[in-house]
């Protein structure tokens, strides 16, 4: 699927482009605990992506879209838990997302609403970029293009269009 969606970005002569689509799986998340555990390896890590935003976000021209994503948050794995995998012989594992705080998008670009919008799902991302680049959403896809992330002038002139499937 990612080969396929570079190929209809490298196709498309709408100008569109989409600059960045970050995925930090951690999340920006910031528990006590972690805290504690490393110090200011965390602050410099989000110092980091924050970085890297602002520096997508200064290369942007009128048309492009800045995604950031994360599909769900993360928090350390309760200490008794950790401790039984452990004497299981599981992997080591440090974090989970069972109880975590849901994921986030965060859009950026001429095109985008201002505003708080819905919530919505880590499946919504991708019929969501077929539609800000014009390409029909395939009925068999899961998730929901999210037209509602777009400013009324942007979305009047686009309507969301579908084709049966892409054939992946």
């Amino acid at each position: 699927m990612l080969e396929w969606l570079k190929e209809v970005f490298r196709r498309r002569d709408s100008g569109a482009r989409i600059l960045k689509a970050h995925h930090h799986l951690a999340g920006l998340y910031h528990h006590g605990n972690l805290k504690l555990a490393y110090g200011g390896l965390l602050d410099r890590a989000y110092a980091s992506i924050d970085g890297e935003i602002g520096a997508a976000i200064e290369r942007q021209h009128p048309g492009d879209l800045l995604l950031v994503i994360s599909g769900f948050g993360m928090q350390p794995v309760n200490p008794i838990r950790h401790l039984a995998s452990r004497l299981l012989r599981d992997p080591d594992v440090s974090g989970t997302h069972e109880n975590a705080p849901d994921g986030f998008m965060l859009a950026y670009g001429t095109a985008v609403a201002a505003g708080r919008k819905q919530r919505g799902s880590i499946v919504d991302v991708t019929p969501t970029i077929l539609y800000f680049l014009g390409v029909p959403i395939g009925r068999d896809m899961d998730g929901y293009a999210r037209a509602d992330l777009f400013a009324r002038a942007f979305t009047v002139e686009r309507p969301i269009t579908f084709i049966p499937s892409h054939g992946l």
